[in-house]
C-alpha cells in the first residue's frame, strides 16, 4: 500500500527534525527483499510493556 501525499509531507518533516531515520532496503544474497520487524519495550519496577504489536 501507497502512502498519500499528506503522509509523505509528514514523515519527511519527521526525518528532518532527525526523529526517525531512513534506511535503505535489505536484500539477501538471492536477491529477495528481507522483512524486518522491531518491538519498542518499556520496562519498570514492576512490568515490562511491549508498546508496539
Amino acid at each position: 500500500k501507497k502512502f498519500g501525499s499528506r503522509s509523505l509531507i509528514a514523515l519527511k518533516r519527521i526525518e528532518e527534525a532527525s526523529l526517525i531515520k531512513q534506511y535503505p532496503q535489505l536484500i539477501e544474497i538471492s536477491g529477495k527483499k528481507v522483512a524486518q520487524a522491531e518491538h519498542t519495550i518499556i520496562i519498570t519496577e514492576k512490568e515490562k510493556i511491549v508498546t508496539t504489536l
